[in-house]
């Protein structure tokens, strides 16, 4: 899919996933490229949800890694943005996701949390104490939407101890957009952990997982995000996960680790 901006529409597009081309194109290339520097036209209107998110993703982005910046041109779009990061909450879930009706990567999802020897399993491959799925990632300021997010949740996530895992699970789809995913996912669980983004008020949940994670979730000093897939795109290897495990200005305090894991082949036979 060709997208009219990259700004605005599915950042998993590969037109628009500038964090997977930066960490993909960097670690297999690192002899030729030094420093990535992103640049865009802004789209007409500047306070789109989408634009809103594509803003937060190239700042968080750029704290995260020495190696990326932002054309000076641009500056002074991305300073009156960080003067608007303030009073930002993030949404809960009003219900528990049914069953999909169509078998696909939803299905899959919902079979790994509801399934028992799926649960089973993956409770022990990654060692969590309890997991679930659909953790909603909507955010708000001042109460109205900020970024798009009606629809947007991470797919799977539990805990263990002071540690949140995060998953973004794909089923027959290679894109490098799903670092892009897993990096917006993984700064907005980092930012409520500080703070900056205000986690949903526990006895408000509807579903008594969110209640337990909201309940305690300053106490989390480490957040473990995970690719889930059966097959990968060609450039999404062990030397881009590297790679992104560089994150040092972002990743002192909680730490934040990611990992491509590969889904067991027993879980696709739906």
């Amino acid at each position: 899919k060709v997208l009219n901006s990259v700004c605005d529409d599915n950042m998993q597009a590969d037109n628009a996933t500038f964090e997977g081309w930066a960490i993909c194109l960097k670690a297999w290339l690192p002899e030729m490229i030094e420093k990535v520097c992103l640049k865009w036209t802004p789209p007409v209107s500047d306070n789109s949800l989408h634009y809103n998110r594509f803003l937060y993703r190239v700042v968080r982005f750029s704290e995260a890694y020495d190696w990326f910046t932002i054309a000076d041109s641009l500056q002074d779009i991305i300073g009156r943005f960080k003067n608007n990061l303030s009073s930002l909450t993030n949404n809960f879930g009003n219900k528990e996701p049914s069953e999909p009706n169509s078998r696909g990567e939803k299905y899959l999802e919902y079979m790994i949390v509801h399934k028992h020897e799926y649960a089973t399993e993956f409770k022990k491959k990654f060692g969590l104490e309890y997991f679930n799925h659909q953790l909603p990632v909507g955010v708000k300021r001042n109460g109205k939407s900020f970024f798009t997010g009606r629809a947007s949740a991470i797919d799977l996530w539990g805990r263990k101890g002071d540690t949140i895992s995060i998953f973004e699970l794909k089923y027959k789809n290679k894109m490098v957009g799903i670092i892009s995913e897993l990096f917006l996912y993984t700064c907005i669980i980092r930012d409520m952990i500080i703070g900056t983004i205000t986690p949903p008020d526990s006895a408000k949940c509807k579903r008594k997982c969110e209640r337990e994670l909201y309940a305690k979730i300053s106490n989390i000093s480490e957040i473990k995000a995970y690719m889930l897939s059966e097959v990968y795109h060609p450039l999404v290897t062990q030397q881009a996960i590297d790679l992104m495990n560089t994150n040092n200005l972002l990743s002192s305090q909680p730490k934040i680790h990611y990992e491509a894991a590969t889904t067991p082949e027993g879980w696709l036979k739906f």
